[in-house]
């Protein structure tokens, strides 16, 4: 998810990576996901991860910055998302709600 697209800035894009056969990088071919409904903004310098396994799985976006936002300091993005990664094509962008100064202390 995101990162930066040269010449154009952040994106809020959202790829993956399908294997045809297990284990045998030769026959892996990137997708476009689509996924409706509310999405993170676009960004770059964020971290991600995937937890779970299977239709288990989710991957959290943690933050990053937005050029939208200006520079220094006003661009980060203090914000965490996180989606199901469904094999149903029913994925959804859910925010987290939460009152820290974790990442408010970046700023």
């Amino acid at each position: 998810f995101g990162g930066n697209i040269e010449g154009q800035g952040p994106c809020a894009e959202l790829w993956a990576m399908y294997f045809n056969e297990i284990g045998d990088s030769n026959c892996a071919t990137w997708h476009m996901m689509t996924v409706n409904g509310p999405r993170p903004p676009a960004r770059t310098s964020h971290a991600s991860a995937i937890v779970g396994k299977d239709d288990n799985a989710q991957m959290i976006v943690v933050g990053g910055t937005s050029s939208d936002r200006g520079t220094g300091p006003g661009s980060m993005l203090c914000d965490a998302w996180i989606l199901n990664l469904n094999n149903d094509g029913t994925s959804v962008w859910r925010r987290l709600n939460w009152n820290t100064d974790g990442l408010n202390r970046c700023r």
